[in-house]
Protein backbone atom coordinates (compact mmCIF):
# COMPACT_ATOMS: atom_id res chain seq x y z
CA UNK A 1 0.00 0.00 0.00
CA UNK A 2 2.85 2.39 0.73
CA UNK A 3 3.92 2.24 -2.93
CA UNK A 4 0.52 3.59 -4.00
CA UNK A 5 0.75 6.79 -1.89
CA UNK A 6 1.84 9.86 -3.88
CA UNK A 7 3.44 13.04 -2.55
CA UNK A 8 0.56 15.19 -3.80
CA UNK A 9 -1.88 13.11 -1.79
CA UNK A 10 0.11 13.76 1.38
CA UNK A 11 0.27 17.49 0.66
CA UNK A 12 -3.46 17.64 0.01
CA UNK A 13 -4.23 15.95 3.33
CA UNK A 14 -1.97 18.38 5.21
CA UNK A 15 -3.73 21.34 3.57
CA UNK A 16 -7.03 20.11 4.96
CA UNK A 17 -5.60 19.73 8.44
CA UNK A 18 -4.41 23.33 8.78
CA UNK A 19 -7.22 25.83 8.25
CA UNK A 20 -7.83 29.45 9.21
CA UNK A 21 -9.27 29.21 12.69
CA UNK A 22 -11.80 26.41 12.15
CA UNK A 23 -9.85 23.76 14.03
CA UNK A 24 -6.83 25.58 15.44
CA UNK A 25 -5.88 25.37 19.11
CA UNK A 26 -3.14 27.61 20.51
CA UNK A 27 -1.72 26.66 23.91
CA UNK A 28 0.53 29.05 25.83
CA UNK A 29 2.46 27.89 28.89
CA UNK A 30 4.75 29.88 31.13
CA UNK A 31 5.85 30.52 34.73
CA UNK A 32 3.31 31.94 37.17
CA UNK A 33 5.33 35.07 37.96
CA UNK A 34 4.27 38.69 38.09
CA UNK A 35 7.36 39.84 36.20
CA UNK A 36 6.76 37.34 33.37
CA UNK A 37 3.42 38.34 31.83
CA UNK A 38 1.80 35.94 29.40
CA UNK A 39 0.75 37.32 25.99
CA UNK A 40 -2.84 38.50 25.62
CA UNK A 41 -5.39 36.92 23.29
CA UNK A 42 -5.18 39.91 20.92
CA UNK A 43 -1.38 39.77 20.88
CA UNK A 44 -1.45 36.07 19.95
CA UNK A 45 -3.97 36.58 17.13
CA UNK A 46 -1.94 39.54 15.85
CA UNK A 47 1.18 37.39 15.76
CA UNK A 48 -0.63 34.63 13.86
CA UNK A 49 -1.91 37.18 11.34
CA UNK A 50 1.59 38.61 10.86
CA UNK A 51 2.96 35.16 10.08
CA UNK A 52 0.11 34.44 7.65
CA UNK A 53 0.91 37.65 5.76
CA UNK A 54 4.66 37.08 5.59
CA UNK A 55 6.33 36.04 2.38
CA UNK A 56 8.46 33.08 3.45
CA UNK A 57 11.00 31.73 1.00
CA UNK A 58 11.02 27.95 0.53
CA UNK A 59 13.66 26.13 2.53
CA UNK A 60 16.79 25.41 0.53
CA UNK A 61 18.39 22.12 1.46
CA UNK A 62 22.17 22.67 1.48
CA UNK A 63 23.49 19.20 0.81
CA UNK A 64 27.16 19.18 -0.04
CA UNK A 65 28.40 16.78 -2.73
CA UNK A 66 32.03 17.00 -1.65
CA UNK A 67 33.55 13.97 0.11
CA UNK A 68 34.00 13.93 3.87
CA UNK A 69 37.78 13.87 3.46
CA UNK A 70 39.19 15.70 0.44
CA UNK A 71 42.43 13.73 0.28
CA UNK A 72 43.67 10.59 1.96
CA UNK A 73 46.29 11.46 4.60
CA UNK A 74 49.85 10.24 4.29
CA UNK A 75 49.86 6.88 6.03
CA UNK A 76 52.12 6.04 8.95
CA UNK A 77 53.08 2.56 10.03
CA UNK A 78 52.85 -0.08 12.73
CA UNK A 79 56.25 -0.31 14.42
CA UNK A 80 55.57 -3.20 16.80
CA UNK A 81 52.92 -5.90 17.34
CA UNK A 82 52.06 -8.01 20.35
CA UNK A 83 49.57 -10.89 20.58
CA UNK A 84 47.94 -11.72 23.92
CA UNK A 85 46.37 -15.00 22.90
CA UNK A 86 44.93 -15.90 26.31
CA UNK A 87 42.58 -12.92 26.24
CA UNK A 88 42.30 -12.58 22.46
CA UNK A 89 43.88 -9.13 22.26
CA UNK A 90 46.23 -7.67 19.66
CA UNK A 91 48.37 -4.64 20.55
CA UNK A 92 49.97 -2.32 17.99
CA UNK A 93 52.37 0.57 18.54
CA UNK A 94 52.15 3.11 15.72
CA UNK A 95 54.91 5.24 14.27
CA UNK A 96 53.42 8.43 15.79
CA UNK A 97 53.28 7.00 19.33
CA UNK A 98 49.63 5.89 19.40
CA UNK A 99 48.89 2.57 21.09
CA UNK A 100 46.09 0.49 19.55
CA UNK A 101 44.37 -2.40 21.34
CA UNK A 102 42.14 -4.71 19.27
CA UNK A 103 39.59 -7.14 20.72
CA UNK A 104 37.61 -8.99 18.02
CA UNK A 105 34.25 -10.31 19.27
CA UNK A 106 31.13 -11.86 17.81
CA UNK A 107 28.60 -10.53 20.35
CA UNK A 108 27.14 -8.24 17.68
CA UNK A 109 27.20 -9.35 14.05
CA UNK A 110 27.64 -5.89 12.59
CA UNK A 111 29.12 -3.51 15.12
CA UNK A 112 32.53 -1.99 15.86
CA UNK A 113 32.96 0.25 18.90
CA UNK A 114 35.96 2.22 20.04
CA UNK A 115 37.20 4.45 22.81
CA UNK A 116 40.34 6.60 22.83
CA UNK A 117 41.90 8.33 25.79
CA UNK A 118 44.89 10.43 26.79
CA UNK A 119 45.92 11.93 30.16
CA UNK A 120 45.36 15.65 30.66
CA UNK A 121 41.83 16.99 30.51
CA UNK A 122 40.53 20.25 31.93
CA UNK A 123 42.61 19.79 35.10
CA UNK A 124 45.75 21.19 33.49
CA UNK A 125 44.21 24.59 32.73
CA UNK A 126 44.02 27.46 35.25
CA UNK A 127 40.76 28.38 36.95
CA UNK A 128 40.22 31.42 34.73
CA UNK A 129 40.02 29.05 31.71
CA UNK A 130 38.08 26.26 33.40
CA UNK A 131 34.64 27.22 32.07
CA UNK A 132 35.95 27.22 28.50
CA UNK A 133 37.82 23.95 29.06
CA UNK A 134 34.75 22.22 30.51
CA UNK A 135 32.59 23.30 27.54
CA UNK A 136 35.24 22.81 24.85
CA UNK A 137 34.47 19.35 23.50
CA UNK A 138 30.69 19.90 23.75
CA UNK A 139 30.89 23.05 21.63
CA UNK A 140 33.21 21.46 19.05
CA UNK A 141 30.99 18.38 18.92
CA UNK A 142 27.98 20.55 18.06
CA UNK A 143 29.84 22.72 15.53
CA UNK A 144 30.71 20.11 12.93
CA UNK A 145 34.11 19.41 11.40
CA UNK A 146 36.19 20.80 8.55
CA UNK A 147 33.86 22.68 6.16
CA UNK A 148 30.69 20.93 7.35
CA UNK A 149 28.44 22.45 9.99
CA UNK A 150 26.42 20.08 12.17
CA UNK A 151 23.41 20.06 9.80
CA UNK A 152 25.52 19.46 6.71
CA UNK A 153 27.49 16.74 8.48
CA UNK A 154 24.30 14.97 9.54
CA UNK A 155 23.01 15.00 5.97
CA UNK A 156 26.36 13.87 4.60
CA UNK A 157 26.23 10.87 6.94
CA UNK A 158 22.59 10.08 6.17
CA UNK A 159 22.17 6.36 5.57
CA UNK A 160 25.33 5.51 7.47
CA UNK A 161 25.38 4.02 10.95
CA UNK A 162 28.35 5.77 12.48
CA UNK A 163 29.02 7.96 15.52
CA UNK A 164 32.17 9.70 16.76
CA UNK A 165 32.21 12.09 19.73
CA UNK A 166 35.24 13.80 21.25
CA UNK A 167 35.31 14.55 24.97
CA UNK A 168 37.42 16.44 27.49
CA UNK A 169 36.85 15.32 31.07
CA UNK A 170 38.63 16.46 34.21
CA UNK A 171 41.62 14.15 33.91
CA UNK A 172 41.69 13.04 30.28
CA UNK A 173 40.57 13.76 26.76
CA UNK A 174 39.48 11.28 24.15
CA UNK A 175 36.85 10.05 21.72
CA UNK A 176 34.14 7.42 21.64
CA UNK A 177 32.17 5.98 18.77
CA UNK A 178 30.79 3.06 16.84
CA UNK A 179 29.96 1.96 13.32
CA UNK A 180 28.79 -0.95 11.24
CA UNK A 181 31.38 -2.97 9.32
CA UNK A 182 30.67 -1.22 6.01
CA UNK A 183 30.86 2.25 7.62
CA UNK A 184 34.08 1.59 9.53
CA UNK A 185 36.20 3.71 7.17
CA UNK A 186 33.83 6.65 7.66
CA UNK A 187 34.30 6.25 11.42
CA UNK A 188 38.08 6.42 10.97
CA UNK A 189 37.75 9.49 8.75
CA UNK A 190 35.67 11.23 11.41
CA UNK A 191 38.31 10.39 14.03
CA UNK A 192 40.99 11.89 11.79
CA UNK A 193 38.98 15.07 11.19
CA UNK A 194 38.08 15.61 14.85
CA UNK A 195 41.81 15.52 15.56
CA UNK A 196 42.96 17.69 12.68
CA UNK A 197 40.05 19.92 11.56
CA UNK A 198 37.69 20.93 14.38
CA UNK A 199 35.23 23.56 13.15
CA UNK A 200 35.01 27.06 14.59
CA UNK A 201 31.39 28.23 14.36
CA UNK A 202 30.44 31.57 15.93
CA UNK A 203 26.72 31.07 15.37
CA UNK A 204 26.65 27.63 16.97
CA UNK A 205 28.71 28.90 19.90
CA UNK A 206 26.33 31.80 20.60
CA UNK A 207 23.29 29.53 20.32
CA UNK A 208 24.72 26.90 22.68
CA UNK A 209 25.73 29.44 25.32
CA UNK A 210 22.26 31.05 25.21
CA UNK A 211 20.55 27.68 25.60
CA UNK A 212 22.92 26.62 28.37
CA UNK A 213 22.10 29.79 30.31
CA UNK A 214 18.40 28.98 30.08
CA UNK A 215 18.99 25.39 31.22
CA UNK A 216 21.02 26.55 34.22
CA UNK A 217 18.37 29.08 35.19
CA UNK A 218 15.78 26.31 35.33
CA UNK A 219 18.09 23.90 37.17
CA UNK A 220 18.65 26.33 40.03
CA UNK A 221 14.91 26.68 40.57
CA UNK A 222 14.63 22.92 41.10
CA UNK A 223 14.76 22.10 44.85
CA UNK A 224 16.61 18.81 44.29
CA UNK A 225 19.38 20.42 42.25
CA UNK A 226 19.51 23.37 44.62
CA UNK A 227 20.04 21.04 47.60
CA UNK A 228 22.75 19.05 45.80
CA UNK A 229 24.52 22.24 44.80
CA UNK A 230 24.53 23.57 48.34
CA UNK A 231 25.94 20.29 49.69
CA UNK A 232 28.70 20.41 47.06
CA UNK A 233 29.38 24.06 47.85
CA UNK A 234 29.96 23.20 51.51
CA UNK A 235 32.05 20.08 50.77
CA UNK A 236 34.38 21.81 48.32
CA UNK A 237 34.27 25.34 49.75
CA UNK A 238 32.54 26.73 46.67
CA UNK A 239 35.40 25.71 44.36
CA UNK A 240 34.88 26.67 40.71
CA UNK A 241 35.52 23.09 39.53
CA UNK A 242 32.76 21.58 41.64
CA UNK A 243 29.04 22.20 41.81
CA UNK A 244 26.51 23.35 39.24
CA UNK A 245 27.44 26.59 37.42
CA UNK A 246 25.08 29.53 37.28
CA UNK A 247 23.85 31.08 34.05
CA UNK A 248 26.16 34.10 34.48
CA UNK A 249 29.14 31.73 34.65
CA UNK A 250 28.62 31.03 30.94
CA UNK A 251 29.88 34.56 30.25
CA UNK A 252 33.33 33.24 31.17
CA UNK A 253 33.28 30.85 28.20
CA UNK A 254 35.31 32.26 25.32
CA UNK A 255 35.23 30.77 21.83
CA UNK A 256 38.92 31.61 21.40
CA UNK A 257 39.75 29.70 24.58
CA UNK A 258 37.43 26.84 23.60
CA UNK A 259 39.19 26.32 20.28
CA UNK A 260 42.69 26.82 21.70
CA UNK A 261 42.09 24.28 24.46
CA UNK A 262 40.51 21.71 22.15
CA UNK A 263 43.28 22.05 19.57
CA UNK A 264 45.90 21.81 22.32
CA UNK A 265 44.38 18.60 23.71
CA UNK A 266 44.10 16.93 20.29
CA UNK A 267 47.08 18.47 18.49
CA UNK A 268 49.35 15.61 19.48
CA UNK A 269 48.13 12.02 19.35
CA UNK A 270 51.35 10.41 20.63
CA UNK A 271 49.99 9.73 24.13
CA UNK A 272 46.60 8.36 22.99
CA UNK A 273 45.44 4.79 23.41
CA UNK A 274 42.72 3.48 21.07
CA UNK A 275 40.68 0.41 21.99
CA UNK A 276 38.58 -1.25 19.27
CA UNK A 277 36.06 -3.97 20.08
CA UNK A 278 33.70 -5.69 17.65
CA UNK A 279 33.16 -7.83 14.62
CA UNK A 280 36.44 -7.38 12.74
CA UNK A 281 39.80 -9.04 12.32
CA UNK A 282 43.13 -7.28 12.89
CA UNK A 283 43.92 -7.66 9.19
CA UNK A 284 40.62 -6.12 8.08
CA UNK A 285 41.14 -3.06 10.25
CA UNK A 286 44.89 -2.69 9.68
CA UNK A 287 44.70 -0.50 6.51
CA UNK A 288 42.40 2.02 8.22
CA UNK A 289 44.55 2.17 11.35
CA UNK A 290 47.66 2.84 9.25
CA UNK A 291 45.93 5.44 7.06
CA UNK A 292 43.86 7.42 9.56
CA UNK A 293 45.48 6.86 12.97
CA UNK A 294 49.17 6.43 12.23
CA UNK A 295 48.98 9.61 10.10
CA UNK A 296 47.87 11.79 13.04
CA UNK A 297 50.46 14.28 14.35
CA UNK A 298 52.46 12.90 17.26
CA UNK A 299 55.46 14.71 18.65
CA UNK A 300 55.01 15.15 22.42
CA UNK A 301 57.71 13.73 24.67
CA UNK A 302 56.75 10.80 26.88
CA UNK A 303 55.18 11.94 30.15
CA UNK A 304 54.59 15.49 28.88
CA UNK A 305 50.88 16.36 29.02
Amino acid sequence: MLRTIELEEINHVADNWITDGANRVIVITGPDKADVPLPTKDAIFTLVEQVNNESIEPYVDEVSNVPLLEAEPKAGSIVSENEREKVGITEWDLSNGIKVILKPTDFQNDEITFTAFSPGGSSIYPDDQYRSASMSSYIVNQSGIADFNSVQLEKLLAGKQVQVSPYISELEEGMQGLSTIKDAETMFQLIYLYFTKPRRDEQTFSSLITRQKQVLQNIHTNPNYYFRDKVTEIKYKNHIRRGIPYSEDMDQVSLDQVMNIYEDRFADASDFTFVFVGNFTPESIRPMVITYLASLPGHRAEGDF
